[in-house]
């Protein structure tokens, strides 16, 4: 698709040109197609990401996201103009949190809702003009949890990473030439559906788990996400030692295929959201030991290439090819899923989920947020919630098939032999004849010959 007509913003357009062109992406490899249009998105190009990893060693940075901060030209002054509404936002941690914003908006009412608009400076110039000086003293708060001082940003504005701060620009390298998101946070809350208000008013029922028909206990595990949503407690982050706000990680991403159960690790919001569908060489060691000790940790349509792999991964490079594997099976489950939906086969796939989790709640104590450690009570419930909750389970879980029923995704399913093919055309005859038993069979070995191959493949 050209850059017409994907309708970008003028000044987004004029900032592209910008950016393509500087000598700090001169090396960057495939910035432009066959036609010489920008190809401003790649995402997974291998060449584009080693081009990024290479400079994360040679200036010894933490992530991509910093080299991106770092190798942005600085005529842009740290500004980068939205894709959709044009708006310029700071690539740099200088605009409150959400939480933290609304905090000192309600002691200041004449503060718009848009927090964007206010950068910390800024901020702390209105606030103290104010009568009352509760909100100077919350500022002053937020800073001294992290040992600042106002004149550490104050006039110079430092790139300060703290978990009460936030960018106008999240950092999406290497997918994004720049590596940064296409549009800014201004209108990320409609461009991104996942940030849609009614889909995070629900985070504490995580729709991933039905949407990648995941194994686990789904109530009793969303009900424990709540408990880490409601907690307000600050703790020292395992993953970064920022003082903050806990949130629950899948230890294994359910993207990947793995269970939806309650067991989560404590990471601030900042590691989690950065984690995204990669696991660590600590994360593998973790769900192995779970494993040694009766634990389920992996959807039962995941467990074939998860067991020919785990034992393999010797540091953090293999356990993120482990993710990229397991994140290629479990689209192709959902595609051949997609595919027995279509002919009819909802009353087989039903099989493998369990709406019955709904018929159980659970109250929580003792809840430590620092470790995730809990005590939990179970009870049986009988309301029309029950059945709501139950039904809303399987609805999701059957819709998000309808994505995977594209004729691009039909060709993507790795089957290379004809006995396989087959056996797959084999298996929807026998749901048609309600053969289950068979039909299982002919899934379980179709399962087993993807990963066989995904795992063998280069």
């Amino acid at each position: 698709m050209s850059r017409q007509e994907r309708k970008l913003h003028k000044n987004f357009v004029d900032y592209q040109d910008f950016i393509v062109n500087h000598k700090n992406y001169k090396t960057l490899p495939n910035k432009f197609n066959s036609q010489g249009e920008i190809t401003w998105v790649k995402v997974k190009d291998e060449e584009r990401t080693v081009w990024w990893d290479r400079l994360k060693e040679e200036m010894n940075l933490l992530d991509r996201a910093s080299v991106a901060r770092q190798i942005h030209p600085p005529e842009l002054k740290g500004m980068k103009p939205c894709q959709v509404c044009g708006e310029e936002l700071s690539i740099n941690y200088l605009y409150l949190n959400a939480n933290s914003f609304e905090k000192i908006r309600a002691l200041v009412p004449e503060i718009k809702e848009d927090r964007f608009e206010y950068e910390l400076e800024n901020l702390f110039e209105i606030v103290q003009k104010q009568t009352s000086s509760e909100p100077y003293k919350l500022l002053a708060k937020l800073l001294g949890k992290a040992n600042l001082k106002l004149s550490d940003i104050k006039g110079n504005q430092k790139r300060l990473k703290l978990t009460f701060l936030s960018p106008g620009v999240m950092s999406n390298a290497p997918d994004r030439l720049d590596g940064f998101h296409t549009y800014n946070a201004c209108c990320r809350g409609v461009q991104d559906t996942g940030r849609h208000k009614s889909n995070l008013a629900r985070y504490s029922q995580d729709r991933r788990a039905y949407e990648n028909w995941a194994d686990g206990n789904w109530r009793g595990a969303n009900r424990l996400i709540g408990v880490y949503a409601s907690c307000s407690q600050e703790v020292e982050c395992p993953g970064c030692g920022t003082v903050s706000k806990m949130t629950a990680d899948h230890i294994g991403p359910i993207s990947l295929g793995f269970c939806h159960r309650m067991k989560f690790k404590p990471l601030c919001h900042s590691c989690n959201s950065s984690k995204n569908n990669r696991m660590t060489l600590e994360d593998v060691k973790k769900l192995i030991k779970d494993e040694e000790n009766g634990e389920q940790v992996v959807s039962w349509h995941t467990k074939s290439v998860w067991d020919k792999m785990k034992f393999q991964i010797k540091n953090d490079n293999d356990a993120i090819n482990l993710s990229v594997i397991m994140r290629k099976n479990l689209h192709q489950i959902l595609t051949i899923f997609s595919l027995i939906a279509e002919n009819n086969g909802e009353a087989f796939l039903k099989l493998y989920l369990h709406p019955e989790y709904a018929k159980y709640d659970y109250e929580f104590a003792n809840f430590d947020p620092l470790t995730g450690e809990f005590k939990a009570k179970k009870f049986e419930v009988d309301t029309k919630n029950t059945q709501s909750n139950a039904e809303r389970y399987i609805r999701v879980s059957f819709e998000s098939l309808k994505e995977y029923a594209t004729k691009e995704n039909r060709r993507s399913i790795s089957i290379k032999n004809e006995s396989t093919i087959d056996d797959l055309e084999n298996m929807l005859t026998y749901i048609r004849k309600n053969d289950y038993p068979t039909a299982n069979q002919k899934l379980k070995k179709i399962i087993e010959e993807i990963s066989t191959f995904l795992v063998s493949t280069p």
